[in-house]
Order: structure tokens, then C-alpha cells, then sequence
């Protein structure tokens, strides 16, 4: 057996597991919910040692409170302010720690700065300064830096788009490994024996799921990018080991295109062509990488954009290599497969290029069924978007990252991005 059957065979053999797949983050927010329950001092302490920060939550314990989903966060830790004035006693809830749950999903800094620019607009001047907690399953992520922490810069605009407030602060990013021995570490003050089998169930539950994510990393580079996908499936955690997988992937190919000096962010393809209010486009030229799943199927993209135009894309999704144009006017009809075609033409005919896309322009690709029915060599989502592609299941992952990352640097080349 791999080790990833083993661990999987594991967790399958525990109730609390399969209790657990019905909603595989809000699962896990809810027991840290129990646990508050069970003993806020010893919930207190779990979280001091997270931080690592014996000083923090120095109120008695009666006097601050837990919520789950307040204003969409997934928990929230606050205590009351009462403010007398001359009619009435102001009653107003102060944040003190905000904790964001992350198993399944990949945390993105979008939304962990929506989060503290929500904290932010209700604080006052003598509020004591909020922490910001990131549980995460995967311990290697867009935007995560060395201290484990992702930077935020959060802004504040009034109606008029005028920054009223603007500031810095940091998510402590921590593992499920670090939060089971954080929890093992306090929880011999509890005395309530049916809380401490639950506790030990729970326990042995996130550090077979801790081994498990190692497990789906470790052995990427010579493998196909989704070999263990139907062992998975089984287990109905295939949701998880694509956003592993394909995050992986995501960061190595970052790197390599770094070292070759071309333009990375990471941003979700629909907010590509994002405008201002005076119909600017806010994003500036750049390869834009992005990790998405379609109807069970892993997906990693790279939008290569100029700033203004067509959109030109490298994707791999499930077991296909794509390139597509998405055209900034979209009804342009068969403009876009000549556009697209043009894009290979240019490649092709650069002395630097001659290789470019050989083994695409040098197959017949499948022929697939487009939402119109007709079958043929291009593939199209109505007037949106248009691509070709050829199959790469048998591909390991370091062939792909090659060749993922040369196709990318030759479009940035035509586009004269470098």
C-alpha cells in the first residue's frame, strides 16, 4: 500500500471522519466551537499557544465571547464595551481575535484583507489591536512568507473613493499539526471525560489529515499531476488532494517564470480585467496564475495579459494542455480562432520559437463536442473564450511544469511583455 492509501484507509475506519465529510471546514469550526463550550479557559490557552503569546486574552474569560459566522467570519472571539451617555447606555462589540478555517480551500489574500477591513471600519482609536488566525491544512500557499504570516495592506474608502484609513497588519498562519499539539497541551486541565474521548478523537483524526496532505506532496515531481485522483474520489476527498496538487504545481511554476524575469501575481481569471470606477483597468501587464476546480476536475491557468486587449491562456485542466484567447470584445465570431491561430503563426516563425507548441500544431487534437454540438479541432464557451488542446495524462509533473512554462515565456515574448 502508499502511504496515502494507508492514511486514507486510516481515516476511513474513524466515525469522526465520515461525520466530518459533510462539510469539510465548518466541521472544524464547530468542534473548536465544542471546545469553547467545554472550558473557555482551556480554549484561551489553545489559542495563546498558537500565537505563542501568553499576554493575549488578558480579560476573565466570562467576559468574552464566541461566535461563529458573525459577519461571515468563521470565528470570531470579542468582548462588550458599554459607554453611558446622557440617555442611553452605547453598547458596542469589540473584535479581538478573528480565526479564518482553510482544509479543503487555498487561503487567498483577497479575502483575508476583506476580513480585517471589516474589523478595521468599527474600530476606535482605544480598541485593543485585533489578531487574525489562519488555520490552514496546506502548509505551503500563495502569499504565505517565511515567518508564517501573510502580510495585509487594508484601505478604507469613503463614497468618493477617498482613503480614510490605511494600515498594515499580518494573519499568523497555523497548521493543523500545530493546532493538535496545542490542544493536547492544554487539554490535560480538562476533567470532563466524555470531552476528553471526543477531544482524543478529534485529535487523532487532524494528524492522520496533517500526514495526509504531506503525503499527497511528496512524491509530485516524477508522477502524473492527479495519478491518485480515483483513490481519492473513494474516499470523497478528491476536492482536497486537486487544491493540494494543483497549488503545488501553481507556486513551482511561479517560481520558474520568475527566475526567467516575467511578471507573476496570483488572481482569480474573472478579476483579470477588473476596471475602476472611471472605467480604467486596475491590473497592470503580468502573467496571472490562478488554481480553480470545474465539476470535480483540477484546473491551473496562466492568463497572459498586456494590461489592455486579449486575454492569452496556458491552462492545464484535468487531463488536457489548452491554449485559448479570451477576446476583450467577445462577439468577434471566428475572429477569435484566427487570432488564436495567429498567436501560434507568430510563435512558430520567431527565430527564437521554432519549437513553440511542435507537439500541438503537430497533432490532430480530439475532436470535441462544443455547446453547440459541432465537433472540430477548436473548443468554445459561447463568444468568451476559445482554445485548442492536447492530452497530457501520461505527463509528469516536471514535464509539465517545462512545458507550461516555456509556451508561457514565448507568448509574454511575442506580446513583448519581456
Amino acid at each position: 500500500m502508499t502511504q496515502s492509501e494507508t492514511l486514507l484507509k486510516k481515516l476511513g475506519d474513524m466515525p469522526i471522519f465520515r461525520l466530518s465529510l459533510g462539510s469539510k471546514e465548518l466541521f472544524h469550526s464547530n468542534f473548536l466551537e465544542f471546545l469553547w463550550d467545554v472550558d473557555r479557559s482551556f480554549f484561551i490557552d489553545v489559542i495563546r499557544t498558537m500565537l505563542n503569546d501568553t499576554s493575549f486574552l488578558t480579560l476573565a474569560p466570562s467576559d468574552y465571547y464566541l461566535s461563529r459566522e458573525k459577519e461571515n467570519f468563521d470565528i470570531c472571539i470579542y468582548h462588550v464595551e458599554q459607554k453611558q451617555t446622557k440617555n442611553k447606555v452605547q453598547v458596542r462589540d469589540v473584535y479581538d481575535l478573528i480565526i479564518e478555517n482553510k482544509v479543503k480551500s487555498i487561503p487567498y489574500k483577497e479575502q483575508l484583507i476583506k476580513y480585517v477591513e471589516r474589523v478595521e471600519k468599527k474600530r476606535v482609536p482605544q480598541d485593543p489591536e485585533p489578531k487574525y488566525l489562519l488555520l490552514s491544512l496546506a502548509e505551503s500557499f500563495p502569499d504565505k512568507n517565511q515567518n508564517n504570516e501573510v502580510d495585509v495592506h487594508y484601505e478604507i474608502k469613503d463614497k468618493q473613493g477617498r482613503i480614510k484609513i490605511a494600515g498594515n497588519t499580518a494573519w499568523t498562519v497555523v497548521s493543523y499539526d500545530t493546532l493538535g499539539q496545542s490542544i493536547f497541551q492544554q487539554s490535560k486541565a480538562i476533567y470532563n471525560a466524555k470531552a476528553v474521548s471526543y477531544i482524543a478523537d478529534y485529535l487523532g483524526f487532524i494528524t492522520n489529515l496533517h500526514d495526509l496532505q504531506k503525503a499527497i506532496l511528496n512524491t509530485m515531481a516524477g508522477e502524473t499531476l492527479f495519478k491518485e485522483y480515483d483513490l481519492f474520489k473513494q474516499y470523497r476527498l478528491h476536492d482536497l488532494y486537486i487544491k493540494l496538487r494543483c497549488t503545488s504545481f501553481m507556486m513551482q511554476l511561479k517560481d520558474r517564470l520568475l527566475k526567467k524575469n516575467i511578471p507573476v501575481d496570483i488572481l482569480a481569471a474573472n478579476r483579470v480585467r477588473e476596471k475602476d470606477k472611471s472605467g480604467q483597468y486596475i491590473n497592470k501587464a503580468s502573467v496571472y496564475l490562478n488554481v480553480n476546480v470545474f465539476n470535480a476536475v483540477g484546473q491551473v491557468g496562466a492568463l497572459v495579459w498586456k494590461g489592455k486587449g486579449d486575454i492569452y491562456e496556458v491552462v492545464i485542466q484535468g487531463g488536457q494542455f489548452r491554449h485559448g484567447i479570451s477576446p476583450e470584445r467577445k462577439a468577434m465570431g471566428r475572429g477569435k480562432r484566427a487570432k488564436l491561430d495567429n498567436m501560434w503563426a507568430r510563435h512558430m516563425n520567431s527565430p527564437k520559437s521554432r519549437d513553440f507548441l511542435t507537439r500541438i500544431l503537430s497533432q490532430n487534437p480530439e475532436p470535441s463536442k462544443n455547446p453547440k454540438g459541432k465537433k472540430g479541432p477548436y473548443c468554445e464557451y459561447d463568444d468568451a473564450y476559445v482554445y485548442r488542446y492536447v492530452r497530457c495524462d501520461q505527463m509528469t509533473v516536471n514535464d509539465l511544469l517545462d512545458a507550461m512554462t516555456m509556451d508561457i515565456v514565448k507568448t509574454a515574448t511575442v506580446l513583448k511583455m519581456v
